[in-house]
């Protein structure tokens, strides 16, 4: 492959904003990325950025995950204990106490599975 300016010279790489091949006098690192030089390195360097930051809010995402769990794990374990004591001696009202807790456990059980999706993904 071509250099895209100097059509005589072989390209050694690949600009990673707007793709044309680059020979060693085009091309200039940024952040162990490719870009031309005096044309893309900014564009480059603010698309690295951004991709680590999204790498720290995706990390959070993940833990936020996990917390949310834990929550929802407690307050359905809280519904489910309260409702299988007979704490208000209505049956009908302890079975609606009870319902809310199986449903506040399987939010969780479905946070749970999120969060470990988060944290099988955010291996980078």
């Amino acid at each position: 492959m071509k250099c895209y300016t100097h059509r005589q010279s072989e390209a050694v790489a690949i600009c990673k904003w707007c793709g044309r091949a680059l020979c060693s006098d085009c091309v200039v690192e940024v952040e162990l990325l490719c870009a031309c030089k005096s044309r893309c390195e900014s564009k480059v360097a603010m698309a690295n950025n951004l991709l680590q930051k999204n790498q720290q809010v995706f990390q959070r995402a993940g833990a936020a995950y996990f917390r949310s769990t834990i929550f929802y794990f407690l307050i359905g374990s809280f519904f489910l204990l309260n409702g299988s004591f007979n704490a208000s001696g209505n049956q009908r009202l302890d079975t609606f106490i009870m319902g809310l807790g199986a449903i506040f456990l399987s939010y969780g059980i479905v946070q749970l599975s999120s969060a470990r999706k988060y944290k099988k993904k955010n291996k980078f």
